[in-house]
């Protein structure tokens, strides 16, 4: 039995390798991470405070969730500029950065739910938002993306599908 090989090491030339849509750097990463992190707080408090004020009932809630669309385009112009994202890292960039700020929640809102204001009841509206702006987040990454090949991708040659892919059917 061999023994297990650590997850990252010295060989590693990224904190991530995050395959999907083009690899980031360290740099990038921890700065995605660092904004994902400011980004978390500032909704935790707006929650706070907002819950109370009673946006996430009735009509204001609506509201809510409409502005959330062009907030999540904002968010991800901040993110690229901040982390120097090229086109074809956007995806993975706020990938990377939803699930930094989604871990915080979760742990947040099973802890230390306080932290979002006193009435727990009342937190189910507003995690639905957190959800449903991160959900909005992710959206607009995919659909951010120049439309070579589609919506939601670019049109792989020949080459990039590989020989199986690629490859007319015997018949």
């Amino acid at each position: 039995m061999q023994p297990m090989q650590p997850l990252a090491g010295p060989r590693d030339q990224h904190f991530l390798a995050l395959v999907a849509e083009g690899s980031l750097s360290r740099r990038q990463a921890v700065v995605l991470v660092a904004l994902a992190l400011l980004f978390w707080l500032m909704a935790a408090l707006f929650i706070r405070y907002a819950g109370p004020a009673g946006l996430f009932a009735g009509a204001a809630s609506a509201a809510l969730f409409a502005l959330t669309i062009p907030s999540a385009w904002l968010l991800i112009w901040i993110c690229k500029r901040a982390a120097g994202l090229g086109t074809g890292q956007i995806v993975a960039g706020i990938a990377l950065a939803s699930a930094a700020a989604l871990f915080c929640d979760g742990v947040a809102l099973t802890w230390s739910p306080s932290l979002y204001g006193g009435d727990r009841a009342a937190l189910l509206p507003a995690a639905a938002w957190l959800l449903w702006g991160v959900g909005t987040c992710l959206t607009s990454a995919l659909i951010s993306r120049p439309p070579a090949g589609g919506l939601i991708g670019q049109t792989l040659s020949r080459a990039e599908r590989g020989p199986l892919y690629g490859a007319p059917c015997p018949n």
